[in-house]
C-alpha cells in the first residue's frame, strides 16, 4: 500500500519528490514556491504530518461536528459552521488561519466519491473519521483506523497543506 500512496502523491504535486522508508512515505511538496515536508502512513492508523514554520504555541484541532464519527462521544463546543468543532489557544489567530481556502479545502476533504454497483452514478459520501491539528509546529490530519486508498491519503495532503500553506498566504 505505501506504494500506491508514493505515486498517488506524485500523481496529485507536479514537482514533489518521495521516498518510502518502512512503511511511511517522505515527501517535499512545491505549493507556490514554497516546499513543504510531509510524512505520511496508511497503517496501523492513518496519518498525514506537514512540517510548519514555528508557529510559537499556538494550537489548532478542526473535528467534524459529528460526536459519533469522532468516536469519544464528547459534548461539542460552538463551531464555525454546521460541519466542524474548532478548539484553539488563541481564537483571534484561528480565525485568521482558517481562511477561505483552508475552509474550502477541509470541507471538500470531508467527502470521498463512490460508485454503487448497480448503478453509473457518482456518490459524494461523508467521511468524518479524520481530525486535524496544528500543534507543535506540524499540521496533522489523522483518523484512529487505516486507510486504504492512496489517493483518499492525498486528498488529506492537499487539506493538510492547504492549513500549512496559510502563513505564507
Amino acid at each position: 500500500m505505501p506504494h500506491a500512496l508514493h505515486h498517488a502523491i506524485e500523481r496529485r504535486f507536479a514537482g514533489s519528490r518521495g521516498e518510502l522508508v518502512g512503511e511511511v512515505v517522505h515527501a517535499d511538496i512545491p505549493i507556490d514556491g514554497v516546499w513543504y515536508r510531509a510524512r505520511l502512513a496508511m497503517q496501523p492508523i492513518a496519518s498525514v504530518v506537514v512540517a510548519l514554520p514555528c508557529t510559537d504555541g499556538f494550537e489548532l484541532t478542526l473535528r467534524w461536528n459529528d460526536r459519533w464519527a469522532n468516536g469519544d462521544g464528547a459534548p461539542r463546543a460552538a463551531s464555525f459552521d454546521d460541519s466542524f468543532l474548532v478548539e484553539t489557544n488563541d481564537f483571534a489567530l484561528a480565525g485568521v488561519w482558517l481562511d477561505h481556502d483552508a475552509r474550502s479545502g477541509l470541507l471538500a476533504s470531508r467527502y470521498v466519491s463512490s460508485q454503487l454497483a448497480e448503478h453509473k452514478t457518482a456518490l459524494l459520501l461523508r467521511d468524518a473519521r479524520w481530525v486535524h491539528q496544528v500543534s507543535h509546529d506540524e499540521v496533522y490530519a489523522r483518523r484512529p483506523d487505516g486507510e486504504p486508498s492512496g489517493d483518499r491519503m492525498a486528498d488529506m495532503l492537499m487539506a493538510s497543506l492547504l492549513l500549512a500553506s496559510r502563513p505564507v498566504r
